[in-house]
């Protein structure tokens, strides 16, 4: 059974990293599109046929990355531009500014989002870039691209022991290994939950039907028919609170365990094993209290106690493996230096409770833009650090657009004098850069105080 819970947590941990993947690889060539200038020009109306030349683009831009959609709203949400203005369902003159993809783009924050179309009803991913004039900050308009939930539902409809979801924060299903559950509600909500969702048109018209499932503890779920389900559950961290969820059928994980015994051994052979397998359970119980002290320990001598991250022993005890693990593999390395601006003054002004709060902040906002690979530790005081290793998708530019996009999400919600600001050094080494864990951080604190120094000069 643990084997067979454990197979199921690598499922759900690779299926985020796929999802994750998928759901990144297009904020690139949205933010592209959005710098043309055929797009600026057609949204100012500035010059003879700026809307030809700016259809002409969205067609060649939509079918190179085999997109559903490329389209560009102007301040009001307007769509003014659409590669799909000749189709039944064409997108174009159609108003979307009750969209959060449209309403934070606008506001100079670029968005994934996933929905289930107003026009086409159709579901897809959402990734707007905030479209802004030569010289102004001013977002002129909204450049999206929709793109098809095929793949993701390829990986999701496969066979699995159970169900296995994706859901938005507040339980909703967007997509499901068993189709007839899409769009019900995994968990009961009250009705001004309900509201909320109609209100935000994300997921159609409903109605929206409770599945009956009902969490017991932690780790288990009921449905109404007091079937049982081990729940393994991993957050996305795009889009902000979006969840995989893995309800894996304890009576069907014992039937695929059993029966074939039963079958080819007899009830013999299985009560043989049932007697091996108590023994085996005794004599682990004796020695797991032991371990899981030693456990706790080692732990604990590894970990910042405020933060949970990585302490400066911890980072220095798995940093040299990694580095040698990278080198062999022929990849870049990347090294983060982050300090937390203004600290002192947070610290004086509302008290160390604050100041600490804001570091947990940092921590998790550090842990967000990492992947489970990555290594994230606080070295002491405000000073933080994170090694990433080096792939396709990892560059300077996504590692620092990444971590620039939770900071201002992050203090939407926080009040004047208490918004976090982070300055960070990035530190680059190629596979024929064999350069030692001191010159990485030497060479990325270094970036760090040049940024900061960049700020206070700028700071009024």
């Amino acid at each position: 059974m643990e084997s067979a819970h454990e197979k199921a947590e690598e499922a759900v941990r690779d299926l985020k990293s796929a999802i994750e993947t998928r759901l990144m690889k297009e904020h690139e060539p949205v933010r592209f599109l959005a710098s043309l200038e055929e797009i600026r020009n057609a949204l100012s109306g500035n010059m003879p046929d700026s809307q030809e030349r700016a259809h002409a683009l969205l067609d060649r831009f939509c079918e190179t990355l085999s997109g559903d959609v490329c389209y560009v709203m102007d301040r009001d949400g307007n769509t003014i531009l659409s590669s799909n203005r000749n189709d039944p369902d064409s997108f174009l003159d159609r108003n979307y500014s009750f969209r959060p993809y449209f309403q934070n783009a606008i506001a100079g924050n670029p968005t994934t989002y996933l929905a289930l179309g107003v026009t086409s009803q159709k579901r897809g991913i959402y990734y707007s870039y905030p479209v802004r004039g030569d010289k102004s900050t001013v977002p002129s308009g909204v450049a999206v691209l929709k793109s098809s939930i095929k793949d993701i539902e390829n990986e999701l409809h496969k066979s699995y022991q159970g169900v296995m979801l994706l859901t938005d924060p507040r339980g909703v299903i967007f997509i499901c290994s068993s189709p007839d559950l899409d769009y019900q509600l995994l968990w009961q909500l009250t009705p001004k939950h309900i509201e909320d969702i109609a209100a935000s048109r994300q997921f159609g018209a409903g109605p929206w039907h409770w599945t009956g499932m009902k969490r017991e503890g932690e780790r288990t779920a009921v449905d109404h028919i007091g079937k049982k389900y081990e729940i393994h559950e991993k957050t996305l961290r795009i889009p902000p609170g979006w969840k995989i969820l893995y309800l894996h059928d304890q009576e069907k994980v014992l039937g695929d365990l059993v029966n074939p015994l039963i079958r080819e051994s007899g009830y013999v052979i299985s009560s043989l094993c049932l007697l091996i397998a108590s023994f085996v359970l005794y004599l682990y119980k004796k020695a797991s209290g032991d371990i899981k002290l030693r456990e706790r320990l080692r732990t604990e001598s590894l970990t910042d106690s405020l933060t949970g991250c990585y302490n400066r022993r911890g980072f220095s005890t798995l940093i040299e493996h990694q580095i040698k693990v990278t080198r062999r593999k022929k990849r870049e390395r990347f090294l983060v230096y982050v300090d937390l601006d203004n600290l002192k003054i947070l610290n004086d002004t509302f008290g160390h409770s604050e100041g600490d709060r804001a570091l947990k902040d940092v921590a998790h906002i550090l842990s967000e833009a990492s992947r489970e690979s990555d290594i994230v530790a606080r070295l002491g005081g405000d000073e933080f650090v994170v090694y990433y290793e080096g792939d396709s998708d990892i560059s300077t530019p996504v590692i620092m657009g990444r971590l620039n996009e939770l900071v201002s999400a992050h203090n939407q919600h926080r009040g004047p004098g208490m918004r976090l600001s982070i300055s960070a050094g990035i530190a680059k080494f190629g596979p024929d850069h064999p350069g030692t864990l001191e010159e990485m951080l030497s060479h990325a604190e270094n970036l760090m105080y040049a940024e900061k120094e960049k700020k206070r000069q700028e700071w009024p």
